[in-house]
């Protein structure tokens, strides 16, 4: 495994100060901008309590 990266948990879920160059990434057909994240995440959560027939958000 000679091209592995160390996991350094300081770094995780943080921007890159610098643009890899080395990976190409697109996304919808157009190239992305240093700094861009190329991908969304959409986590919803719906809680409700039902009382005497009547739905309170």
């Amino acid at each position: 495994l000679g091209n592995c990266q160390t996991w350094n948990k300081n770094h995780c879920g943080r921007r890159p100060l610098v643009a890899n160059d080395d990976i190409g990434k697109v996304v919808g057909g157009f190239q992305s901008a240093v700094g861009d994240w190329p991908w969304s995440v959409s986590v919803n959560s719906h809680f409700f309590k039902v009382s005497y027939g009547l739905s309170n958000y």
